[in-house]
């Protein structure tokens, strides 16, 4: 009887673990242009007064139409007025120019690029290149009434073509730098905390960390950022900057914050709250490091690569000569 019990809650954590992975995957979320169709074409120039949020409460509805429809697209402080009045303007839902848009861009399925969109009246951010892959598929605009914005829904317009296409770019290119670190705190943190759980041996615990690991992999996840190392840094990192900003502030107050939080910790405190060597930082980029040098054994696109450097702060040097030594 005990092994079935056990087994059954094995069963359930794993479920659980899974229902949430399943809401916090990066598919088309939950974010080839028609040339029958008109393009919505990005402002060269905004309006010379750039009105702020309050100086917009002060504008009648007409008044901030007007703003909108000048402006070329929903501002980035925008408020629930300014969403719902920027669906009678000209340019929403219009298809955007791909040329515009991913100019200066690294072409992925990134969170600034799905708001970049969402911004325009548009659900999904352009295609960046024909595949014809997608030709069967149609490109004639559809709205959808199913995205919310400030708790109200919006009328986001899309294609077939477009949600097949973002559907299968996740599943084939590389994670945006932030989504890959967002998914590792969230697995660093479930990792250590599965010690926590009460009612389950070791045999218990390990099956749930492997299924941790293995979920993102599943993903599309690089599988270099889901070793244990590579999750016990992550988990560091994100404690120690907790300590930093959230702890040290209040411990001179009170004594026994510092005292309760490094009580709560599965780690050693020392490795939370002083300088870490040279060495230990050199580990906690290593997953990196090996990702990289993956990438470009594979011959992916030098834009991810560069645009990986710049976001992580290492330098070709740092990366690609280790992997040249003997």
């Amino acid at each position: 009887m005990r092994v079935l019990a056990c087994a059954v809650v094995v069963l359930v954590a794993l479920c659980l673990f899974a229902g949430e992975r399943k809401q916090t995957a990066t598919t088309p979320d939950a974010s080839a242009s028609n040339s029958l169709q008109p393009h919505a074409k990005f402002p060269e120039s905004r309006p010379t007064n750039m009105a702020a949020l309050p100086l917009r409460n002060q504008m009648s509805r007409e008044e901030r139409l007007n703003w909108l429809e000048k402006n070329g697209e929903v501002p980035e402080d925008a408020d629930d007025t300014d969403w719902h009045l920027a669906q009678q303007a000209t340019w929403w839902g219009k298809q955007l120019n791909r040329a515009e848009f991913w100019k200066d861009r690294v072409v992925w399925f990134s969170v600034s690029a799905r708001k970049a969109a969402r911004r325009h009246g548009r659900f999904y951010p352009p295609i960046p290149y024909e595949d014809p892959k997608f030709f069967g598929l149609s490109t004639n605009d559809v709205a959808s009434s199913s995205s919310v914005v400030l708790g109200s829904y919006l009328d986001y317009h899309q294609s077939d073509r477009e949600a097949a296409f973002w559907d299968y770019f996740v599943k084939t290119h590389p994670m945006p730098p932030d989504e890959i670190e967002r998914e590792q705190q969230r697995a660093a943190k479930e990792f250590y905390g599965t010690g926590k759980l009460v009612n389950l041996n070791s045999n218990d615990v390990e099956q749930i960390k492997a299924f941790i690991r293995s979920d993102p992999l599943k993903r599309n996840y690089p599988a270099e950022a889901f070793t244990e190392e590579a999750l016990f840094w992550t988990y560091v990192m994100k404690q120690r900057n907790e300590y930093t900003t959230q702890i040290v502030p209040f411990a001179a107050a009170n004594a026994s914050v510092l005292t309760n939080w490094i009580g709560r910790q599965t780690v050693k405190p020392s490795l939370l709250t002083e300088p870490l060597t040279d060495e230990q930082l050199r580990a906690a980029n290593s997953w990196k490091i090996s990702y990289l040098q993956r990438l470009r054994r594979e011959k992916a696109d030098e834009s991810y690569i560069n645009a990986y450097l710049k976001s992580w702060n290492l330098s070709p040097e740092m990366v690609f000569s280790a992997a040249k030594e003997p």
